[in-house]
């Protein structure tokens, strides 16, 4: 026989990490020669409230891609931004950026494009 209350109390419990865990999405942007797009890209992602952290991994540019992404950030608290000598290819350097993220849910976000608001939220709801 079930315990009403053994199970309402799962529940909400199961619910909480649920709640815990929407705000614990981790952004990662792979970069090339993206400085005229890369701080859309950055400031979209972090403007989503469900966001603990953007992940850049510069992939080897020979612009100011990295600098650009690094300015978009104030705090240095939700910006982590990698910047590798040279370039290991878009793959490569998105296994980077999993390595570096500790969040337990993920969206990748292409350096030329950028999130509408509420599209995390939308995407975990």
């Amino acid at each position: 026989m079930t315990d009403p209350q053994r199970s309402t109390h799962h529940a909400i419990e199961h619910d909480q990490k649920a709640e815990s865990d929407m705000a614990r999405v981790d952004v990662l942007i792979v970069a090339r020669d993206r400085a005229d797009t890369i701080e859309r890209a950055v400031l979209s992602a972090l403007a989503q409230d469900e966001v603990r952290a953007a992940i850049v991994v510069d992939d080897g540019s020979t612009d100011d891609t990295a600098a650009l992404a690094r300015r978009c950030d104030s705090e240095g608290k939700r910006l982590i931004v990698e910047r590798l000598p040279s370039s290991v290819g878009p793959s490569a350097a998105r296994n980077i950026a999993i390595e570096i993220s500790t969040a337990p849910w993920l969206a990748i976000l292409d350096a030329d494009d950028f999130f509408l608001p509420g599209r995390i939220a939308a995407l975990l709801s």
